[in-house]
């Protein structure tokens, strides 16, 4: 009754419903797990791993010139479905180690060219990074210190371009949603044009970037930089992100470095406030923050005379802006108000100027504030390869693959005399639903070869001078074992001669 209750309201009848088992169209959904595990974010670092179970590891296909004619389970499977069921994951492995192996890169780049960002963050604040300091201090020093790279303009304005038209491209989805246009619609396309015709109009756009060395407010900045201040999001995010991934390599100094004497806790405390800063930003993922009135204006402005959501208006896109300029610059203005993304950087200089990161030990103190002043100089290069790798502002961090299957659990492999221990893998994956003993098997292998697989994934996360030995993983997974076989025992009676193997080659174990 509870599984079907929304079946009855809609004066269906259960038993005329037909079912499909979602794995017939996606059986291994490793690129959509791997999408997740590679957003998420963790307050610690953390280890990002996939675990799959594979009972087909090593999928035998025999030879097609001694198939001979197909029998009736055959037939009766190729009647059921065409679909394959065993589907390849080479390609997504393949996709995953590609993925893995630019992290490492990026991060080799980040190591060799810290030194340099840390000598020009140096040189741009002075060398106070080791002194005491205030917010309004640190808030001078972040307004200024992307001007440390104009000294290369081709760099300079080409990197200011791109984020500049990032902070557009976010403001052109927030519009279109106002204004209903579906994404990538002619419509949609249609109000890119206009905005970035709009900004090339007040040089928000322009061939050459420079930010005076005295600015102290936001409000001082250019109006380019009130673009990105207001409507760069994702720079805001992989920033945030970048400072919380040096954060965390703090941790290990703690133990390597005996200088480091920050308690753990005070670190703890700052990345709390550098998250609280990166949740925030989360209000402005739709335009769900933007207020009625300002929403009909936007409609007002950019859908006037429209039949439909999603046909643009007649005017071609720069005659648009033009006629429109005022009033679009009026309704940019008012939706960035709205808006508290630019106090992101205000929360960020208050949560690195506080007391607790004055508590930090001068060098530990000196690589955090330089991850978020020096952050441009990396972004220079994460960008480009973030976009590549699909990974928008998401942590930098690998994602590790195991596999839990008979293949890759070794401790009892001698209970199987090397014969396939799996019986449901037999006849097309159906073999499970031939008796209850095959079912039994399979159920008591499957708890035998996680428990086995899970104490190496587990060993895996520990440092390499953590001491683990295999003797003692061994002992590990033997009281396991005796763990599983106790409460199974008594549950399991189809497969009383398997029980009897499995408890000797424990014992032995």
């Amino acid at each position: 009754e509870r599984n079907f209750a929304h079946y009855r309201e809609q004066g269906m009848n259960p038993e005329d419903l037909v079912l499909l088992d979602g794995s017939v169209l996606d059986n291994k959904p490793i690129t959509a797990a791997v999408h997740h595990i590679r957003e998420h974010r963790a307050f610690r670092e953390v280890d990002r791993r996939l675990i799959f179970i594979d009972p087909h590891a090593d999928p035998h296909t025999g030879d097609e010139a001694d198939a001979g004619s197909p029998g009736w389970f055959e037939t009766l499977r190729g009647a059921l479905s065409d679909l394959p069921r065993q589907q390849p994951v080479h390609h997504e492995l393949a996709e995953i180690a590609h993925y893995n192996r630019q992290i490492r890169r990026l991060k080799e780049a980040i190591a060799q060219t810290r030194p340099q960002v840390e000598a020009l963050v140096e040189q741009a604040t002075g060398g106070a990074l080791g002194a005491p300091f205030t917010v309004d201090q640190l808030r001078h020093w972040r307004l200024t210190s992307t001007n440390l790279m104009a000294t290369t303009p081709v760099v300079y304005n080409a990197w200011w371009r791109a984020l500049v038209l990032e902070a557009i491209d976010y403001l052109v989805g927030l519009l279109g949603e106002l204004c209903r246009y579906p994404r990538e619609s002619p419509a949609a396309r249609w109000l890119q044009q206009v905005v970035e015709a709009w900004a090339v109009r007040n040089e928000v756009l322009r061939a050459e970037y420079r930010i005076d060395d005295q600015v102290r407010e936001d409000a001082d900045m250019p109006r380019f930089a009130h673009v990105v201040i207001r409507f760069g999001i994702e720079y805001k995010r992989r920033r945030i992100n970048f400072v919380l991934h040096e954060l965390n390599d703090m941790y290990h100094r703690l133990v390597l470095d005996p200088a480091c004497a920050t308690p753990a806790v005070t670190l703890d405390a700052v990345k709390a406030e550098i998250h609280a800063c990166l949740d925030a930003l989360a209000a402005y993922d739709s335009a769900g923050f933007v207020d009625p009135a300002s929403a009909a204006e936007a409609r007002a402005v950019l859908r006037p005379g429209a039949g439909q959501p999603g046909e643009p208006p007649p005017a071609p896109a720069e005659a648009f802006a033009a006629a429109h300029d005022a009033a679009l610059g009026r309704l940019i203005e008012r939706i960035g108000a709205q808006s508290a993304i630019g106090e992101a950087n205000a929360a960020m200089d208050a949560a690195l100027a506080s007391a607790r990161v004055q508590l930090i030990e001068p060098a530990c103190r000196r690589k955090l504030l330089t991850a978020y002043l020096g952050y441009f100089h990396w972004d220079v290069i994460l960008r480009p390869a973030l976009d590549a790798l699909a990974l928008g502002a998401g942590p930098l961090e690998e994602v590790l693959v195991d596999r839990i299957s008979p293949a890759d659990a070794f401790s009892l492999r001698a209970v199987g005399e090397g014969r396939a221990v799996l019986f449901g893998t037999a006849f097309g994956s159906f073999g499970g639903f031939l008796s209850r003993m095959a079912r039994e098997n399979d159920y008591l292998w499957g708890r035998l070869h996680a428990a086995d697989r899970l104490v190496g994934i587990v060993a895996d996360t520990a440092p390499a001078d953590a001491g683990l030995d295999a003797a003692e993983l061994g002992a590990l997974r033997k009281r396991l074992f005796e763990a599983i076989l106790a409460e199974e025992g008594a549950r399991l009676k189809a497969v009383p001669d398997l029980l009897e193997r499995v408890r000797r080659a424990v014992a032995a174990l």
